[in-house]
Order: structure tokens, then sequence, then C-alpha cells
């Protein structure tokens, strides 16, 4: 399970405490730039948090309902959201499509920031993802010619601020969230839940393919209750406003 708190905190750096009035605030240091920089781990798990807290809620009533206990005895950590998922997965992705340059890809507390952000609370898994790939570089800022991913508990702190001294970096950004969007809509012009699946665990890799399995039934099911679209002017897959993808047939059923 996704523990947005730990992604917060890069691996292996010491903190220490920053100001008084602010105790669960860090200062970490940064080993490219040598000097601290300000973070907040246990806020940004907070807010995370709160972008999946409702669907999470409803998971947990379910499987309570199905066990016949309260909620209370259904911890969190024993459900998977559409959120988490969708991290899940473009991290596997990322790691993948930068396997031989590494270091152009986005670091997780990036990705998951603006997984964040994109994510609107769908619970079908494709629509998250697909929605996901759309909508993460537009919450990309530019100061004045600064990339800017503000940490969305500290403003004072940017997620992308090494693309300041490696501007490359964000076209990589970029050009990643490309892949992902063709990726998804090569996968949904399989014929067939196969098919599908199988194109997504190219793209995605073997290690996920039971969440290239979701993904794929929730390809199916947006197509079938009519919120998969494709935008007009480019055709690029999305859900919501657009032209209706029209329906396949999935093992002869519609």
């Amino acid at each position: 399970m996704l523990d947005p708190g730990l992604a917060a905190v890069p691996h292996g750096r010491p903190a220490v405490s920053a100001e008084p009035e602010e105790p669960a605030a860090r200062l970490l240091t940064d080993r490219d730039y040598q000097r601290w920089q300000a973070s907040n781990p246990i806020g940004f798990a907070n807010w995370f948090h709160k972008r999946m807290e409702e669907q999470q809620f409803s998971l947990r009533e379910a499987l309570a309902h199905k066990r016949g206990v309260d909620i209370e005895q259904v911890p969190e950590w024993e459900v998977k959201t559409t959120l988490q998922q969708t991290v899940q997965v473009l991290k596997r992705h990322r790691d993948l499509f930068f396997e031989a340059t590494a270091e152009h890809g986005p670091p997780s507390i990036l990705l998951t920031t603006l997984a964040g952000h994109a994510y609107r609370g769908e619970a079908n898994f494709f629509e998250a993802v697909i929605n996901a790939a759309s909508a993460m570089p537009r919450f990309v800022e530019n100061r004045d010619g600064i990339w800017w991913v503000a940490n969305p508990v500290l403003a004072k702190e940017n997620f992308a601020d090494k693309w300041r001294t490696h501007p490359e970096r964000h076209h990589h950004f970029v050009t990643w969230m490309q892949q992902v969007q063709q990726d998804l809509e090569q996968a949904a012009e399989q014929r067939g839940l196969d098919r599908v699946v199988a194109r997504l665990t190219e793209a995605f890799g073997v290690e996920v393919k039971r969440a290239a399995e979701s993904i794929g039934f929730g390809y199916r099911d947006a197509r079938l209750n009519g919120t998969l679209t494709s935008a007009a002017a480019t055709g690029t897959l999305l859900t919501g406003t657009g032209t209706r993808v029209p329906d396949h047939t999935f093992y002869g059923r519609q």
C-alpha cells in the first residue's frame, strides 16, 4: 500500500526539526545543492489521504458489510483506492520508460503530488489513469521561467526544483505523460478484453498485471456506460465531454 508520508521523505536524507510552531515540518538535506530544503511529510500524507478519503471510506464500508463487522474493524491499509492504484501503475510505467535514463524520470513525490491534484474522485480505474495522464502536466507551473510543483502543504517547497538546473527533465516528463496516453489508447484499440490486458501488461510490466486487468475492466465499463470519449481535434481518449467511443464486444458480450 502506498505510504505517501514515507514517499515525501527522500530516501537516505537526514532531517532536522523546522520551526517550533510547525512540529510536523522538517528540513531535509539535498545532496545536489548542499543546502537544507523544507518539507512536511506528515502534512503531505494527510493531504494525500484527504484526496482519497471518500472512496477509502466507501471501500472499507463495503468490506465491513461483506464481513458482517463494524467499519472500525476494517483498517485503512486493507483497501486500496483508485488513486493509490493510479500512482502505483504510473510509477511502474515511469520505471520502465526511464529504465536506461533513470536520472531523467520524475521523482516519486512529484509524481504522487501531480496525480493527487489530477484525481477527480474517479472510481473507474481506467478513467482515473487516462484522466491523470492528460491532466498532470497542467499542474506544473512556470513561474518566471522556473518550473514549479509546489508541496501542497508547504508552498515554498518546489518538488520540481531540480528542473531549474536540468530543464530538459520537464521535456522528458511531458514526453513520458504522452507515452502513457498513447499506451492506453493503443490498448483501447484492441478487440477483446484479453488483448486489452495484454497490451497494458506490455506497457506497464508484468509486475502490475492485476492492475492492468483492473484498467482493462475499467476501460470496458467506461465504454459500456458511455463515459469513454475522444477529443474531436486530436482523437485523444478522455472521459466526460467529447465524442462517445462506440462499444466493443468482449467475449461476445456487449
